[in-house]
Parts: structure tokens; sequence; C-alpha cells
């Protein structure tokens, strides 16, 4: 099969994946307990009132017809309005998304840049001082609750010392003294597209604390991948081989052994990349970072189901593309790999 018709096929299995995961979520949020049409029209709406928002809501309509009515609207790039905005669910997600990319992103680099270099020392130094330090950090970080570790990075850096703030996307009086041309929606990236750099430097302070915290699972557990992977592939007989041949033993560690150790890895990468595209709800609400994770809490808790649907789906979609994504990069990393 040509790496083209993989990923016709993976397209046309993404639109039953999307369907599939709409109509569970879509029935789920219909049943959990609260009226949207209630919340809509206030709480001191008369029921008359309420009934005419349940009507313009569809809300009246059998489950199945409101579903069918949803699926269309969907198929023509219309996720609904938000009953707690009263704003677009794709502005809406537009919006807080940036906000997740962005977050996400930087926290993913950090995984990248730090856990590998971890994973492809720790398997060279086996059983040495340095291999028994970073498995020891590799663990922590897995065991570690996310939301603690969070807490203890604001305790210490905010509170204690006081060189990073403690919540937010950046200091509402620099926005307003130097205001920021939005081009991306990303304000790292376009700060510096900009050259508006105390945007730049109050952005930096605000999104390390949540990367870090972000990265620290995702980075433990690629490093522990990778040390595995390395040291299996070093044991391999073409590697002996090489050695035997008088190769250079960086080049063999370097390039040989860690292009084909890195493959189980990035499918680790992709994993916990796409996991955290579709928000995460406790390092956003902790840092009071605007991003999905924080918009589908809100939702939640107000029953503001097209805002829940629209959170879901859409993550859904970054899930099934971010794994796409990985599968392409297997055979760009090893040509011997076919579809």
């Amino acid at each position: 099969m040509g790496l083209k018709t993989y990923i016709g096929k993976r397209i046309m299995l993404l639109f039953f994946v999307l369907v599939g995961i709409s109509l569970i979520s879509f029935f789920i949020s219909h049943v959990i307990p609260g009226d949207p049409a209630r919340l809509m029209a206030g709480t001191f709406a008369r029921p008359e009132q309420i009934e005419q928002v349940r009507e313009e809501l569809g809300l009246d309509k059998p489950l199945y017809e409101q579903y069918y009515i949803y699926i269309k609207n969907l198929l023509h790039g219309d996720l609904g309005m938000s009953l707690h905005t009263r704003r677009s669910v794709a502005y809406d997600l537009k919006k807080y998304f940036a906000a997740t990319f962005e977050l996400t992103t930087f926290s993913m680099l950090i995984t990248i840049l730090v856990g590998v270099p971890i994973g492809i020392l720790s398997a060279l130094h086996k059983n040495t001082f340095y291999d028994h330090i970073f498995r020891l950090f590799s663990l922590s970080g897995v065991g570690m609750p996310q939301f603690w570790l969070a807490m203890i990075l604001q305790l210490i850096f905010c509170v204690k010392i006081g060189i990073l703030p403690i919540q937010g996307r950046i200091a509402s009086t620099v926005i307003e003294q130097y205001p920021l041309h939005h081009i991306t929606g990303l304000y790292l990236l376009d700060s510096l597209l900009t050259a508006n750099w105390p945007v730049f430097k109050s952005s930096l302070s605000h999104i390390l604390l949540p990367s870090l915290t972000l990265a620290y699972v995702s980075l433990a557990m690629v490093a522990r991948m990778m040390r595995s992977n390395m040291l299996e592939v070093l044991n391999q007989e073409y590697i002996l081989t090489e050695k035997i041949y008088g190769i250079p033993e960086k080049k063999i560690n370097y390039v040989y052994a860690l292009k084909n150790a890195f493959i189980p890895t990035l499918t680790i990468i992709g994993l916990s990349y796409g996991y955290q595209l579709a928000g995460s709800v406790l390092i956003e609400n902790i840092f009071s970072w605007p991003g999905l994770g924080r918009y589908a809490v809100v939702a939640i808790i107000n029953a503001d189901y097209p805002a829940i649907m629209g959170v879901v789906i859409l993550s859904g979609f970054l899930y099934v593309i971010v794994n796409l994504i990985i599968d392409i990069l297997y055979c760009v990393l090893d040509p011997r790999i076919k579809y």
C-alpha cells in the first residue's frame, strides 16, 4: 500500500471516528443533570420564558432529531452557540485552542530536548551513577501527581522566591502598555515576529511553570522509553558488527542506534502531544491558563452542551491527526516501513 493511499484511508476512517465520538458525547451531554434552557433564560425567568428558550434551542424535539440537526449543522462548520459565553462555539474554540497549543508545544519541546538526551545518556552509561540519577528522575516523574507538582512549583518560584508569576498567560499591565499585534494567536511567536520584547518576556515568564509541570510526566516516560530502546538496539548484531569494523563509536551511537531507537519513542511523544492538545484540565485550572481545558471545565459546570460537544469533537480530531502524522514520520525515519 502506498503512502498516499494509506493517508486517504486514514482520513476516511477519521470521519467515522468523529461520528462515533459525536454520537456518544451528544447523548451523554444531554442526559447530565441541569437544564440549559433555564440557565440561558436566567435565574428569575418565568416558566413561559424558559419554554420559549427551550424551543429556540430545539430542546423540545426528540433526542435523535436534535442529533440529526446538530450533525447537519456540523457538516456546514456550525458548532452551535455557547449557552454560557453567548458566542459561537467555533469562535471560542479558536480563541482558547491557541493558548493550549502554545502551552502544549512549548511543553513538548522541553520534553524532547531534555527527555531524549537523558534516555540516551542513561543507556550509554548503564548502571553508573548517572544512570541511577536519571532513572530516579524518571520514576519520580511517572509517580508524582501533576497537581501536587504544580502547587509545589508555585510555592517555590512564585511565593518563596518570587521570580515567576503564579497564574495567567500574560501580565495585564504589559499587554495594556504594549499592545500585541495578533498574527497566529501565539503570544511568544507573535511577539517575536513583531519584536515586542516586553510582551515576549512576560509571556515567557508566565508559560514556564505550567509547561515545566506538563513536561515533567511526559519527559519521564520519554526518557524511560528512550533508554530501554537504546539498550535494546545497542545489543543488536548489526551494531556489534559495526563496532568490529572499526566504525567510530559516536557515529554508531548517535546515527545508527539512535535512529532506530527513536521510532518507538516517537509513539510516546505523539500520544502525549495529542493528549495534551485536548486540554490539560488540571494544569490549566491551577495556573488559570485560558486554554481548552479550562474552557471545558466551565462548560461542564454550566451544562453548556454545545461547548462540551465542540471540545470533545476538536479533541478527537486532533488526537487522530497527531497519530496520523506520527505514522507518516515512521516512514521518514525508516524507509523499510511500508503501509
